[in-house]
């Protein structure tokens, strides 16, 4: 907690994210009060809103590619070419939350691929329907 011109803040970090919040008071007293009651908020998880698509996974985000844009959008070769290169980034992702997934995983899975020895042309080309996919649930 810090006093900034003649207002309280606190400072939270939250999944790793550090978040300010000014506490609306002068007053000392009041400020660590509200703090403290903010802090069992985020711990029940009631404080923050959650964004949408918290709960969804790779998995359904790739089904639901394959469905509603790959399949009416694309030639069949081109959809069928997506199957295949969507099953390999399911096997790795699997049922990982969409937001779980980092530049590490991403940096894992590309190593991994390499170690099965297969070409760079073939991981760009999971890599950019992974990355369109997500790209599509964003404008969603």
């Amino acid at each position: 907690m810090f006093k900034r011109d003649n207002t309280w803040w606190a400072c939270f970090r939250i999944d790793g994210k550090k978040i300010r919040r000014s506490l609306g008071t002068s007053k000392k007293k009041l400020a660590e009060a509200i703090e403290a009651k903010i802090k069992v908020e985020i711990i029940e998880g009631k404080h923050f809103k959650k964004p949408k698509g918290t709960n969804l996974t790779v998995s359904s985000l790739i089904k639901k590619y394959l469905n509603q844009h790959s399949k009416p959008n694309k030639a069949f070769q081109t959809y069928k070419d997506d199957i295949y290169f969507s099953k390999r980034i399911l096997e790795f992702f699997g049922k990982r939350r969409l937001l779980a997934v980092t530049p590490k995983h991403i940096s894992a899975y590309v190593g991994k691929r390499r170690g099965d020895r297969v070409g760079d042309t073939t991981i760009n080309h999971e890599l950019r329907l992974l990355r369109h996919a997500y790209n599509l649930a964003i404008k969603e």
